[in-house]
């Protein structure tokens, strides 16, 4: 009651509220209601104002929708009351998804749904698993519904429990469809406090468009494809004064801003307005061609639909900028997608409301403001000065004066160039509003003046304002943003400060492998953050190793490394900073190297002949590996302490771990947690990404891959792409995500089949969510499509790939801390081919599996002869050990050893190979050459002798044979959707009656593309469907192709082996694809601007009780009418007849044209066109129905009911018991199973009749038992 007053609601709805309905009344005069009303269930009371007139659409037990009409507007709402079990929930999606099918309005839907998306929404009781979720992501997904910004605590439901029975979850929510977004894009979600219930009320917020800033200056990239652009930037690229590089560079970059500004309003225009404008000019020139189809009315509507086809173009660009979707280069047009895709991200981003470190809340732009740059401030403020250096004493000089004076040389204009095209031109610009695209395309206009600047700045001239200012950009860490420690800082700068800091950047990265040590593989050239998650999974498998000391392992967080960093000398925020701060924890990572030369200190059991290695980093992602030793702690410490100190670190032990193995005493945890400060976790542990563990390799920790990926597909927005769309997606972002995992770590085969399957899923799921027929398996798509695939990868190949990588490295690399750990660790003094992987790592048991197929792809080029004699392949014929019959005496036997004074000693040779490949060596084989540089290995499989993973792919990936049908069918130009179809029509992947039959699916086939009505196959569709036939005689004709006697497949390769111009080529090749796309986009599906009627009598008994029923729809499968009506006793055919007469009556009635009428009844057919002579007791009824014909235009058609006239079958049989007629205005007004009757019909997907026999148990001797 309180609520209501202060807030002065317009609509309340009450879940549960344990009261009687007949009190309802009571209720709606205290709260000042004009209505009210409670659904079936009892369970949803609703109040409402009487400005709003409501209309109910939908009543069911767990839901009631309502349909308002506010100011000559109409919404939505939903109030929803989910039961508990998740099968009774599925009836609640089902029920929901058919009202955002119908209604096209601004759709609220809120309530207590029972259930929750995520382990965020859930504090207590037993862990959440992504099963509870999946249906209720699934219809998130397919209703395109978005949450509101929520405020408030982010729990709305509590057990009422305390202490460890105390269960918070996220119960009730508040979901919105796009059409509301667009009307109320603020809108605000306040979670109210508990008052005298379990649950929080939910109060929603319409609030339109905030105010709209004065939106700075930015680059378009579409600005750069209009023929006039690089002449505007020329013209204005002039100032009237020559002096300082920075001054004059600023000036003449404050021209072109103004100048492009005025140019594309006039070149360009509003290209929003433009299209609208264009589209609604279509529509006239196309009705003016109807009208009168001259030459000159076709090139008027072509002339503006290329214009339109312009503009749509440059929206997309203009989305896809936005969106700032590198991956998304190619594919249909996907605009729908990147603007949906902008909005989501508007919307995530937006702060309503943030709580200080002080507890206070605050809503207002103003507070949360100023409190962003008090905190974020206080965050970057320099900290005390330091004047003890004492462990920079750690450091040894490593850089010549030759090395220095290199580093600090004035740039060529050639190495100016050649940075500023390496950095990306899609980035994010920074104040100036200009992207790297602008420099990049207009560099033989301002790289002169650029490289003036760059050449100034390294002489010693101070950066101006206009160079090193930068955008401070808030991006969420987590889903909901509640503090300010919940967002992280990132710094936009402008591209000439990029190109600047990347130049210094090129010049120290030659030098940081000797600055800084192994253990860091962070921005250092050469090194692997794979490789330091490899090396730490193998150091932690051992942390049950026999040693004098338990061992342990500390993961480190650092607060806000990268912040607190004493920047003495650097603009916050600088793109050089990564290089800088590894460069200062050099000084944490050379103190922690000198423990190992104190006696007193004991580290972690390593290996035989292993590195020391006391710690691990990338960055600042730090691990520590020492023993359980009390002295070894403490000094340990006090070097993590000392570092903090000089660099103005903070170790975060809130989120800092240690790790020890089960079955180390309680006494060490205990001793531990004293001497550090720090708590005991729990294995596995993520480390850059990836689960570390020792043990087994269980698929649950690889759950939260699958959860991300998962995700990524149950975005809303993912429904707006076409199947090109989706082909991109999966090939550019979702196999990537599996990639940096896979590269360090060996799945089961589980995990990657799972991903397999949702990857399948989603790619041939409808929009809207609906689920697709699966017409090919997943891995018979994984093929290039020269070899009858599409181009996905399978991850197994993939796996494959990266674990060859791994060997690669291991193999080839003399100087990785990885590969030298499992030297000593597996192979100590044998060779890699000669070991065994019992009781090994499971990613050295994966290596090993690869290893043989990897090996004989390597070849080494004999320079100085150390190369295995035996084991490695430099014979260029794969290893000795395999091709002589395992021959092999002593592995450690060297090329060298088998020459004298430089030339082969065949001699010796004979002794242990055959004389065929002695033959080979010394004709083939140039002999070592003693102090030359070690021998070199090269990857066989590609053009440079480099390894890549992707020759490694293609090696170890299953092949099929080429088709050399393949370039025909994936045309460049045309679209990605027709060529798929094309491709699916070629394999019999298309959803006709006998590609159905053939999958053994019982369908009753018809075709309706044609009059003769024979059974659907492809073929006949696609080539001797009457309609079919004109088609492609009219096209075949104008190239001198004859059709006749020609299958489907034969005809397509006439076209294919056609002979043209190059431009002309192309085009024919594709017009087949194009020919056979509009056939099937037309199959079933009625003209525009005509109905479907279906009509349908019953008698139950011939004569007996009888009904009718018909119903009709438009050329998009919507439902216009419905009717239905008991006829008393009579037979079947004069209810078929009824059924027609009454459907006739009402298209008159209404003033409907254009009717398809489709009837289960062949007989009643044939007396329409009077080809059967009409029964004396249809005479009076059949006269009727010609007239009627005769007044409008109809074309009667036979259908089989399994085909299309289920819902018209449906309603007329549920007629049998009821009174008069019953009328359907609209699809919420249908019962439960007349929707989903219509859903199937507009899917075009055929039902089946079940009949049902019994059938005697017979034995084997034909006995009955």
């Amino acid at each position: 009651m309180d609520l209501n007053k202060r807030n002065h609601y317009a609509f309340i709805a009450l879940m549960e509220p344990f009261q009687d309905p007949s009190e309802i009344d009571q209720y709606k005069r205290k709260l000042g209601f004009d209505n009210a009303g409670v659904n079936c269930s009892r369970k949803n009371w609703y109040f409402w104002r009487a400005e709003w007139e409501g209309n109910i659409i939908l009543d069911t037990v767990q839901q009631v929708t309502i349909k308002f009409r506010i100011n000559n507007r109409h919404y939505i709402i939903s109030v929803v009351y989910a039961r508990c079990n998740t099968m009774e929930r599925l009836e609640l999606w089902d029920e929901l998804e058919g009202i955002v099918n119908r209604e096209l309005f601004p759709w609220v839907i809120g309530g207590d749904f029972n259930v929750i998306l995520n382990e965020e929404e859930k504090l207590g009781g037993l862990p959440f698993t992504q099963n509870e979720a999946i249906d209720f992501a699934s219809f998130i997904s397919s209703c395109a519904l978005t949450e509101v910004q929520t405020i408030g605590s982010k729990y709305t439901w509590w057990n009422g429990r305390i202490e460890v029975e105390c269960i918070f979850k996220r119960l009730d929510r508040i979901l919105v469809n796009q059409d509301f977004l667009e009307e109320f894009p603020s809108s605000e979600v306040h979670h109210l406090i508990r008052q005298g219930s379990d649950h929080a009320p939910l109060h929603l917020i319409c609030k339109s468009a905030e105010e709209i800033m004065v939106k700075p200056f930015r680059f378009l990239n579409f600005w750069r494809k209009h023929k006039n652009f690089k002449k505007i930037v020329a013209e204005n690229w002039i100032v009237e004064f020559a002096g300082n590089p920075f001054i004059e560079f600023h000036a003449k970059m404050k021209k072109v801003k103004k100048a492009l500004t005025g140019w594309s309003k006039e070149a360009f225009g509003n290209i929003f307005q433009q299209i609208a404008t264009m589209e609604d000019v279509i529509k006239v020139k196309k009705d003016q061609l109807e009208i009168q189809p001259s030459a000159s009315n076709r090139a008027d509507l072509n002339k503006v639909e290329t214009e339109l086809k312009k503009f749509l173009r440059l929206e997309e660009e203009f989305w896809r900028q936005k969106a700032g979707m590198k991956w998304f280069t190619e594919g249909d047009m996907n605009t729908k997608f990147f603007h949906s895709y902008v909005k989501g991200r508007r919307k995530r981003l937006h702060i309503a409301e943030i709580v200080t470190e002080h507890g206070i809340t605050l809503t207002s732009n103003d507070q949360i403001g100023q409190a962003a740059l008090e905190f974020f401030g206080e965050q970057f403020q320099e900290n005390d000065y330091v004047d003890d250096y004492a462990m920079l004493d750690h450091i040894p000089r490593c850089i010549t004066n030759e090395e220095n004076d290199a580093m600090c040389s004035l740039p060529t204009n050639e190495e100016v160039k050649k940075v500023v095209f390496k950095l990306k031109g899609s980035s994010a610009c920074g104040p100036d509003g200009f992207t790297g695209h602008f420099y990049q395309d207009c560099w033989e206009i301002i790289g002169e003046d650029s490289t003036k600047m760059v050449k100034a700045f390294f002489c010693g001239q101070e950066l101006t304002r206009f160079i090193t200012h930068t955008n401070l950009v808030l991006l969420p860490k987590k889903e909901t943003v509640k503090h300010f420690s919940d967002l992280r800082p990132i710094s936009l700068s402008t591209f000439m400060n990029k190109i600047l800091s990347r130049l210094i950047h090129e010049r120290m990265v030659m030098v940081l492998p000797k600055l800084i040590s192994p253990t860091q593989s962070g921005f250092v050239r050469g090194r692997s953050i794979t490789e330091n998650v490899l090396l730490a999974q193998e150091i932690i498998r051992d942390i049950n190793r026999r040693a004098k000391n338990v061992n342990v392992v500390v993961k480190l967080d650092m607060a806000k490394a990268y912040d607190r960093v004493s920047w003495i000398f650097l603009t916050k925020g600088d793109p050089l900073s990564p290089t800088l701060f590894i460069i200062a924890a050099e000084v944490l990572a050379r103190a922690l190297n000198s423990l190992h030369k104190d006696d007193n200190f004991k580290g972690y059991g390593m290996p035989k002949w292993s590195p020391e290695i006391n710690h691990l980093s990338y960055a600042d992602d730090t691990i520590l590996f020492c023993s359980g030793d009390r002295v070894s702690v403490i000094k340990m410490m006090k070097i993590l302490k000392d570092y903090e100190a000089i660099s103005g670190q903070m170790i975060n032990k809130s989120k800092s771990f240690f790790y020890l193995h089960d079955k180390t005493p309680l006494i060490v945890a205990i001793r531990m947690r004293r001497l550090t400060g720090i708590r005991q976790g729990n294995f596995p542990f993520i480390y850059l990404g990836f689960p570390v563990f020792y043990g087994r390799n269980n698929s649950c920790y690889y759950e939260e891959l699958i959860r991300k990926i998962a995700k990524r597909i149950f975005a809303w927005h993912n429904r707006f792409l076409s199947f090109g769309g989706k082909q991109i997606l999966v090939n550019s972002v979702l196999q990537s995500l599996p990639i940096y995992m896979l590269s360090a770590m060996n799945p089961p085969k589980r995990v990657m089949e799972q991903i397999h399957q949702i990857f399948a899923k989603f790619f041939w799921g409808k929009s809207g969510g609906v689920k697709g027929k699966h017409w090919v398996a997943w891995r018979e798509l994984c093929f290039p499509k020269e070899e009858g695939g599409i181009g996905f990868r399978s991850l197994h190949d993939i796996n494959k790939a990266l674990f060859a990588k791994l060997w690669w490295n291991f193999t080839v690399s003399t100087n990785s801390l990885w590969a030298g750990y499992l030297w000593n660790k597996y192979c100590k003094k044998l060779h890699p081919i000669m070991v065994n992987s019992t009781g090994a790592s499971h990613i050295w048991r994966k290596m090993v599996t690869i290893r043989e197929k990897v090996e004989h792809d390597i070849w080494w080029q004999i320079k100085a002869g150390n190369s295995s004699f035996w084991f490695d392949n430099w014979t260029r014929k794969g290893a000795l050990y395999y091709t002589e019959g395992n021959m092999a005496q002593d592995e450690k036997i060297e090329v060298k050893d088998f020459t004298t004074n430089g030339v082969w000693n065949e001699h010796k040779l004979k002794e242990v190979i055959s004389e065929e490949m002695v033959l080979h060596i010394t004709k083939n084989i140039r002999p070592p050459i003693s102090e030359a540089i070690t021998d070199k290995a090269w990857w066989t499989q590609s053009m440079k002798g480099e390894f890549t993973v992707k020759s490694a792919f293609h090696n170890l990936r299953g092949k099929k044979a080429e088709n050399e049908w393949s370039n025909y069918m994936w045309v460049n130009g045309l679209p990605y959707k027709i060529s798929f179809f094309l491709w699916r029509v070629w394999g019999k992947r298309i959803a006709t009656d006998d590609n159905l039959k053939r999958m053994r699916m019982q369908v009753v086939s018809k075709c309706y593309c044609c009059e003769r009505g024979e059974m659907e196959t492809m073929s006949h569709l696609l080539l001797t469907a009457t309609i079919a036939q004109k088609l492609w005689k009219q096209f075949s004709s104008c190239v001198g192709i004859n059709i006749n006697g020609l299958t489907l497949k034969q005809l397509i390769y006439r076209w294919w082996e056609l002979k043209m111009s190059n431009k002309l080529d192309q085009i024919l090749k594709a017009i087949p694809a194009i020919i056979m796309w509009e056939l099937w986009k037309r199959r079933n599906a009625p003209r525009d601007g005509w109905i479907t009627c279906n009509t349908d009598g019953a008698s139950k008994g011939n004569p007996g009780q009888s009904t009718y029923g018909f119903c009709l729809r438009d050329s998009k499968g919507d439902l216009i009418y419905a009717e239905a009506q008991n006829l008393g006793i009579t037979t079947n055919m004069e209810a078929e007849a009824k059924a027609l007469w009454e459907a006739l009556q009402y298209c008159i009635r209404s003033q409907l044209n254009n009717i398809q009428l489709e009837t289960d009844s062949l007989v009643l057919k044939n007396m329409i066109y009077r080809n059967w002579r009409i029964p004396w007791e249809l005479a009076e009824i059949m006269d009727d129905i010609h007239d009627m014909l005769g007044k409008i235009t109809v074309n009667v058609q036979h259908i089989f009911r399994e085909k299309a006239t289920q819902l018209a079958d449906f309603i007329a049989n549920s007629a049998i018991n009821t009174e008069g007629k019953q009328i359907f205005l609209n699809f919420q007004q249908l019962p439960s199973r007349g929707r989903k009757l219509l859903n199937i019909d507009k899917l075009q997907v055929p039902s089946f009749r079940i009949k049902t026999r019994r059938i005697s148990n017979t034995n084997y001797n034909g006995q009955h038992d």
